[in-house]
């Protein structure tokens, strides 16, 4: 079993929750309110302590939106804003209390519209993935009639494969993935869904199953 995520993600996560306010910061008199984009590994300590002072500079300077992309621009300002891992900041009021609030890294891009982008992330996971590979060796070591792989999609996903999964409702996948021999089941599924279903596949092929229901 394993969840597909992205350990700088998770790392930032685990820091924010255990702040009093988590994803937020509070913010100098007469700054507004902010949004904030980060990029996976931006340092939310470090986020928390020299934030305020950013953006009340920004404030002062009158600059309310103010976009990085990549190494680019270079100047002073921005080289300040891309040390801290943000990636845009904009002040949506300046009217409402005085705080910012810090989003996870973003993904997005068009839904395929094919189910089988999910049996490629598959194949991809189970056959050169190293935290995967590794928890399919041991999974083959063990002596058994069926050996199942359950694989929930995480902060690591691809968009696409991710929106696919959600739409069990809609298609699951038609090809056969590329599985070590020995393995006999794998599950896949979101893991956020509100339609609550995950795909198995088996030799019969690929079915439509029901998250078990707690008692």
């Amino acid at each position: 079993m394993g969840w597909h995520t992205d350990p700088r993600i998770e790392a930032m996560w685990a820091r924010t929750h255990r702040s009093e306010t988590p994803q937020e910061i509070a913010l100098p008199a007469g700054c507004g309110y902010w949004a904030v984009q980060l990029v996976a590994g931006a340092n939310i300590s470090n986020l928390e302590r020299e934030l305020p002072a950013l953006l009340e500079r920004l404030s002062l300077e009158g600059v309310y939106r103010h976009t990085i992309y990549g190494e680019w621009p270079r100047d002073e300002l921005s080289h300040a804003i891309r040390s801290l891992g943000v990636t845009h900041v904009n002040r949506v009021s300046e009217s409402t209390r005085d705080g910012a609030y810090y989003a996870m890294p973003a993904t997005g891009g068009a839904v395929p519209r094919e189910a089988d982008v999910i049996v490629e992330w598959l194949d991809y996971l189970v056959n050169e993935d190293p935290d995967y590979t590794d928890m399919t060796a041991k999974l083959l070591r063990r002596e058994a009639d069926e050996r199942h792989v359950f694989v929930m999609s995480g902060s690591a996903t691809p968009f696409g494969v991710d929106e696919r999964l959600r739409r069990f409702d809609e298609a699951i996948p038609i090809r056969r993935p590329q599985l070590p021999e020995g393995i006999t089941h794998v599950w896949v599924a979101a893991q956020f869904s509100a339609n609550e279903l995950l795909a198995m596949w088996s030799e019969r092929g690929w079915v439509r199953a029901q998250f078990p229901t707690e008692h």
